[in-house]
């Protein structure tokens, strides 16, 4: 190979590049380029050009790194989420059966059986006991995993979006009850307002009553 003559990258001023040499100074501006080898010619890089290639290529590799980390913890997150509902439905499947059982024995009035009947009732209760405390854990384990607590007060999450729309059903159904009711006794007994509004009240706070008897049943 000769020596070849290549334009300076940072001035154009030619450079004399010897062969087999990885770098070359240019004697008009003093710049020091890293010499590149290609099917036998020569060119010249800055130095900073490479860096700066390098750098990309490095931040573009742990992007990539971490985009796929980020992808694998998902999917990792998904298959413990499915699992937990799983065993979460398998649980309360359970849990019925159990109460089922239950009622079933309570009712038996056989006295013969008493005592074998007193032993199998001692035995589900401890095991819905049992079952209730793994519904719990489970179900604070998938509150955890979708990213809010069970239970906290003034927080966001799906708990309190649930309690809102509770609450803007209960004031649409009193608005909807006040005015059939206005309209009602209003064509009846003359009286468009207290008497409408106090049953209104009432209905609601009766839907109410039982959604806090379902929750505390569940």
């Amino acid at each position: 190979m000769k020596v070849q003559p290549i334009h300076c990258p940072s001035c154009l001023a030619v450079v004399e590049v010897a062969p087999g040499v990885d770098r070359a100074t240019c004697e008009y501006c003093g710049t020091t380029s890293i010499v590149e080898y290609s099917e036998g010619h020569a060119s010249l890089r800055l130095k900073d050009d490479i860096v700066g290639l390098q750098r990309t290529v490095m931040d573009s590799t742990a992007e990539t790194s971490r985009r796929i980390q980020a992808v694998e913890e998902g999917v990792q997150k998904q298959l413990k989420h499915s699992r937990l509902m799983q065993e979460l439905t398998r649980v309360e499947k359970r849990l019925d059966d159990v109460k089922s059982q239950t009622y079933a024995l309570q009712g038996i009035t056989d006295k013969r059986a008493k005592k074998e009947v007193k032993g199998r009732l001692a035995s589900l209760q401890k095991e819905a006991a049992e079952l209730t405390i793994q519904r719990t854990q489970i179900k604070k384990s998938i509150y955890e995993l979708e990213g809010f607590e069970p239970g906290v007060r003034g927080g966001t999450g799906k708990k309190n979006d649930r309690g809102n729309s509770g609450c803007l059903g209960l004031l649409i159904i009193w608005i909807l009850s006040f005015l059939v009711l206005a309209v009602v006794f209003r064509a009846t007994v003359g009286d468009p307002i207290f008497i409408p509004a106090i049953l209104s009240l009432l209905l609601v706070w009766y839907i109410r009553s039982r959604k806090m008897k379902k929750g505390l049943e569940a």
